[in-house]
């Protein structure tokens, strides 16, 4: 009977043998971890960021984080800090990419450019605005978050070579660096830009990671591109 017993539990589902938390403590934390996440999105998505705006999310990661960290029921101490940490650095690294809300000492810290080049985000913040090249972020951080991208397909593609698993993965890391070869090769063509607008260091390391692949179809692209905008009649650099 033990053994028949033993045998059906193993043959249920995973979620059947679990045992289920819906105590109150446990349903009033995820209430709140949703609020002070929403309260974070609804600072975040200020089109006219005001210093309350930054107070807001502050607030809102804060909570979210610490919140976030008491929800799992049978988590160590460790475990919880480690989580709370986690929610945090995300919301953190999701302030520097899409809002001006990391201020330290006077000086604003934020993936994209303001508009006309400035720094004093809380007066001249508008998402979307472009720079002096036309685009939304300076040549460096938009070549070296390339050469980040081009790095994890690359590792994709060495893992397959060597282990032989992971064909999948593979494969699309190979036509993700193709489409963003010749993306950027287009881009930058037809825009007058230097070649990889002059980030020689990130050209170069994606050239490594890549076996050549990168700079072959980036490079065809380019020259395309801008043989093709001087045929137009396109003659104004824009370097």
């Amino acid at each position: 009977m033990t053994e028949l017993n033993s045998h059906v539990a193993f043959s249920l589902p995973v979620a059947d043998r679990l045992p289920v938390h819906h105590s109150p403590a446990s349903t009033a934390l995820l209430l709140a971890t949703l609020a002070s996440l929403v309260t974070t999105v609804y600072a975040a998505s200020a089109k006219k960021p005001a210093p309350w705006h930054r107070l807001l999310f502050w607030c809102g990661a804060l909570a979210t984080a610490i919140f976030a960290s008491l929800l799992p029921p049978s988590a160590t101490w460790n475990q919880s800090i480690a989580l709370g940490v986690f929610f945090f650095c995300a919301l953190t690294v999701s302030a520097y990419m899409y809002t001006p809300f990391i201020q330290i000492r006077g000086k604003t810290y934020t993936y994209f450019k303001q508009a006309g080049g400035s720094t004093d985000t809380n007066q001249n913040y508008r998402r979307g605005a472009a720079n002096e090249n036309g685009v939304l972020i300076s040549s460096p951080k938009l070549w070296w978050t390339l050469a980040f991208g081009i790095l994890l397909c690359s590792f994709n593609i060495f893992t397959f070579a060597i282990d032989h698993q992971g064909a999948r993965p593979a494969l699309v890391s190979v036509i993700a660096i193709f489409i963003f070869a010749a993306a950027f090769g287009y881009i930058d063509g037809s825009s007058y830009f230097d070649v990889a607008r002059g980030q020689r260091m990130q050209f170069i390391l994606i050239t490594i990671t890549t076996a050549i692949l990168f700079p072959a179809v980036y490079l065809f692209l380019y020259y395309a591109a801008k043989k093709l905008a001087n045929n137009r009649g396109a003659t104004t650099p824009n370097r």
